[in-house]
Formats: C-alpha cells, sequence, structure tokens
C-alpha cells in the first residue's frame, strides 16, 4: 500500500508533494476541448479513470458535449467493471478509489498528482506488489551500481539514479498477466536525481503489455449498454485515511499451559550465562488514535540460526520490578522472514514500568531459542509532543493488507522491520526511521523539522572512523489513522563502510515548537558486500 522513495543527506522518505485539491485547481484551469463540460466532469475524464479506459471508451468520452451526457458515461463505465452486479455495491470501483488515494498520497510529485505518476498507474492496474526494493541505478536504466560513502562527511553519492522495483510473487500475480506463472519486477528510476521516478519500459516481466492487459480484463460485462439500477448506488464516503480495523480484545494469563515452557523459562533465568545466543528483542512504545498504549516487540533471529521444524509457539513470561510475574504469553506462531532472516512479532498489553521479560520460540512443543529482555516501558501522553525509539532497518515495505491500529512496527500503512542483531553488510542500506508525535505545527498548518546525521565507530582493522551529514530540512509524512503522528526516516548506504562497530546519532529539531530529541543506536557492519 505504500512505496517508499529513497532520499539522501537527511532528507527523510515518504514525501507529500503536493496535496491533491491543488493538483485538481490547476487540471480545471487547464485548457480542454470540453468547453461544455463542467470542470468536475472534464477532471473525471482527464483524471485516473483513463487509466482503466479502453481505446474504445476514451474515443468516445471526447464527443462528449454535456454534463449529462458525461455522468451517464461514467455510470456504464462503472457498471461495465462491476464483479457484482446483482448488488448495489461495486468492488472494482470501491477498490479503484481505494488505490487512488493511496497513490496520491504517496507519490504525488510537483503538480503531477500520485494516480497520475508512473508508479499510480501500476498499482491502480496491476494492483499491490508482494515487495518494494529500494536500490541505485547508473544512467544505463536498471543497471545496478553500489554507492560509495565519503568518509570526509558527505552520506551521498550525487550521481547515483535511485530506482524502485517493485516484485510480485506467484502468489500476488494478477490472473490477466501474459505469463502468469512468473515472477514479475516492475522497475521504477528516478534519472535526473530530482524524486521523479518514471517506469522503465524494459523491467522483467513486460509492464506495457501487462497494463494493456489489465485494461481489458477490467471489463466484467464488455457487452453492457445500459446500467442496472441496482449497480449505480453511491460507494460509501471515502475518509481519506488507510482503514484501521478494530483492535482485537486482548488477554493475559500468569500461568502457562504448557509446563514445558515453564520448565524452560526458569532453567534459562537460572543460568549463569546466555543458553542461546542467538535471538535478539527488539521493543517499543506506541499510542493509537484513542489513547490505546501497547508495547510492539520483535523476537529476531539471523539467518544461521533459523528455528526448524513445524508447529512453532511462541512463549513469553514477563515479571515486574518486584519479581512477580504479570503476564505469560503461549500462542501458535507463524513466523516472518527479512531478507534471509526471521522474525515473530505482535504487541502487549503492559502498562509503563520496568519489567524482565523472557521470549521464546518452540518446535513441536520442544523449546529451540530464548532471550531475555530488560523493558524499560516510558509512559506516553497522547497529546503531548516526542518521539518513538529510533528504529534500524534494512527492509521497509507497504503492507497490503489494512493494519490494526497495534500491529507492531506498522506505521500508517509501512511494516518497519527492526533489525533485530543490528548486523548489517556493505550491500545493505541501513534504514533509519521514527515517529514523531504532536510535532509544533507552523502558520501553514504543517510541521517544520531538521534533521543531523553522525556516525561514528571503529573498523576491525582498529581504525577510528567519524562521518556526518549536515544540519538538513526534513519532510515529514503524517501517519493515517493517528492524528499528529509523522514518519521520519532515511537510508545510508553502506557500500563505503569497512567492516566493524558503529554509533548511528540522529538530532531531530522541531523548529516550530523548538525541541530538540537526541538519537543513537549501535550496529555492526560485517565483512561480506
Amino acid at each position: 500500500m505504500f512505496a517508499i522513495s529513497k532520499t539522501y543527506k537527511g532528507d527523510p522518505f515518504m514525501k507529500f508533494r503536493k496535496p491533491l485539491m491543488l493538483s485538481l485547481i490547476a487540471l480545471f484551469v487547464a485548457t480542454s476541448a470540453f468547453a461544455a463540460l463542467s470542470p468536475e466532469m472534464k477532471a473525471w475524464g482527464e483524471g485516473p479513470v483513463q487509466h482503466l479506459m479502453t481505446p474504445e471508451e476514451t474515443a468516445k468520452w471526447k464527443t462528449l458535449k454535456t454534463d449529462a451526457e458525461a455522468q451517464a458515461f461514467a455510470d456504464l463505465f462503472w457498471a461495465r467493471r462491476d464483479p457484482t452486479p446483482e448488488t448495489p455495491i461495486n468492488e472494482a470501483q470501491l477498490r479503484f478509489d481505494e488505490l487512488v488515494k493511496i497513490a496520491d498520497n504517496r507519490f504525488t510529485w510537483q503538480r503531477t498528482t500520485g494516480s497520475m505518476s508512473d508508479r499510480g498507474k501500476v498499482m491502480i492496474l496491476v494492483g499491490l506488489p508482494t515487495s518494494i526494493q529500494k536500490s541505485r541505478a547508473d544512467n544505463v536504466s536498471g543497471t545496478q551500481e553500489a554507492p560509495t560513502f565519503d568518509t570526509s562527511g558527505d552520506f551521498a553519492k550525487p550521481n547515483i539514479n535511485p530506482m524502485e522495483t517493485w516484485t510480485y510473487d506467484k502468489e500476488r500475480i494478477p490472473a490477466f498477466a501474459p505469463n502468469p506463472g512468473r515472477e514479475i519486477e516492475i522497475v521504477f528510476v528516478d534519472r535526473h536525481n530530482n524524486g521523479d521516478l518514471r517506469l522503465d519500459p524494459g523491467s522483467k516481466g513486460g509492464p506495457i503489455p501487462l497494463m494493456k492487459a489489465a485494461v481489458e480484463a477490467s471489463l466484467i460485462s464488455p457487452n453492457l449498454k445500459q446500467v442496472p439500477q441496482y449497480a449505480v448506488a453511491t460507494p460509501a464516503t471515502a475518509t481519506g485515511q488507510v482503514a484501521m480495523a478494530p483492535a482485537p480484545e486482548l488477554t493475559t494469563t500468569t500461568v502457562f499451559k504448557t509446563a514445558s515452557f515453564k520448565a524452560a523459562v526458569d532453567e534459562f533465568k537460572a543460568a549463569p550465562s546466555a543458553t542461546y545466543k542467538n535471538a535478539f528483542v527488539t521493543y517499543g512504545e506506541g499510542v493509537t488514535a484513542d489513547g490505546e498504549y501497547f508495547v510492539p516487540v520483535q523476537l529476531y533471529l539471523p539467518k544461521d540460526s533459523a528455528v526448524s521444524g513445524e508447529n512453532i509457539t511462541f512463549f513469553a513470561s514477563i515479571e515486574n520490578a518486584a519479581g512477580e510475574v504479570v503476564s505469560v504469553y503461549e500462542e501458535p506462531a507463524t513466523l516472518s522472514t527479512s531478507k534471509d532472516d526471521v522474525y515473530y512479532d505482535k504487541s502487549l498489553t503492559l502498562a509503563p514500568g520496568k519489567y524482565t521479560a523472557v521470549f521464546g520460540l518452540a518446535a513441536n512443543g520442544k523449546p529451540v531459542t530464548m532471550a531475555k529482555s530488560e523493558l524499560d516501558l516510558a509512559a506516553l501522553d497522547p497529546d503531548a509532543a516526542g518521539t518513538s525509539r529510533l528504529i534500524l532497518s534494512n527492509n521497509v515495505f507497504a503492507l497490503t493488507v489494512a493494519q490494526l491500529p497495534t500491529d507492531p512496527f506498522a506505521f500508517g500503512g509501512i511494516k518497519v522491520v527492526p533489525k533485530g542483531d543490528r548486523t548489517f553488510q556493505k550491500a545493505d542500506e541501513l534504514w533509519y526511521f521514527l515517529e514523531l508525535r504532536n510535532p509544533g505545527m507552523s502558520p501553514e498548518g504543517a510541521p517544520k523539522v531538521q534533521v543531523k546525521l553522525d556516525v561514528e565507530g571503529t573498523t576491525s582493522a582498529n581504525k577510528k572512523v567519524k562521518m556526518s551529514a549536515p544540519l538538513t530540512e526534513a519532510t515529514v509524512e503524517p501517519l493515517k489513522g493517528v492524528d499528529g503522528h509523522y514518519a521520519l526516516g532515511s537510508s545510508i548506504p553502506l557500500e563505503g563502510f569497512e567492516a566493524g562497530n558503529y554509533l548511528l546519532k540522529v538530532r531531530v529539531i522541531d523548529t516550530v515548537s523548538k525541541q530538540t530529541y537526541n538519537m543513537q543506536q549501535e550496529f555492526k557492519v560485517g565483512g561480506a558486500g
């Protein structure tokens, strides 16, 4: 649902360039051949709906002279695409409207609304990709080139073209694809390094024939000549927000159902040294739009220590500062993949305070790994200014289904997978991410934020390293579903880093409220390229 446009030198990703209304105003005053049509009807036909028009429909639209003719055309246009004409809801139109809103929010660039961009067109016609990969390419479309890192203090190599690869795996390839059994990759390249990502027509999978097939496949009833009365019900009013399902009722207990899990936890806590060293815990604090406090937690396993076996179970025991067990979890788990690693995450119901937690995974009823973590949970005032904890990741992607308000490490349609072991390779791009809550608002009604990045560390050859990016104006994106919350983040290419241990320092300055937030996080770069 989300595409993340990568930027450098401290400029955050996920920009709103121009609101939809400004683009529509520009569209209304543009010269048009439809002098008799109202601005609203002209805008409809010249907007993203044209992506779905067949050549015959495009030709027909150009002949219309009145609003009545245009409205009749629009009604029949959607009726021909209604998968359930016997019902008053047109699911195709609802999905189109949803994808248009997502595209406008995510891909708008200068005066081009997101739904009219190349990425918007592909999303509307082909659907949401399985994954989105950020990388960079040289000036030859589709050829990747690793960036360099200027150790004199500059994070970016300016003459490299950012690119974005959308992958559709076998489960997400649309049925109308010319080669439905093959994985599809669609590449967009920023050839001018100005944020304008354009479709590479030579992408694997053939995007042009694919989009043509999508237009043809959208016609459910191509021979329909008259709109059925029950097929023109007005869709529910859109809110402009990512759909948020109600949070499930969460229950906790203080007793394990499986005695072997309790015994494993007791033995693990009593051991003089860690008996497992292959699992890592990341946690944070969150608050929903309704003020509900929750604690996202991730148990992360690098690729060389992945859990094998069937019937995976997540279990946990959490004690308060007095040593009392306040919560026990024992539930079936489906592990998620992140690059070559695996993880399990969930949100806990805990009050602010200090806790000692043991998290584990079992396969076929037998514990196979555990990790201990001290949780120091800060209270959050939903109306107060602040930030989330700093997250380091090499895997940030768009969610393909609506998130719950308390979903772990999900922010307005983006999934940010913390790199639990904070160990990256040179081929990675290290993403830093944080949620900004209730920043000061300028007279224009938007936050004004500056970001300063610094890295210091010691290489495996014991060489001291210091690098920095200048204080830069940053654009933050409002998070859908939580008023007053914004996303802030960017990526750091690691190609020029030597293997070693590093510390990333992030300074965020709210220039309206005059508040400054200083965060830091250690990370490691391995020797592999």
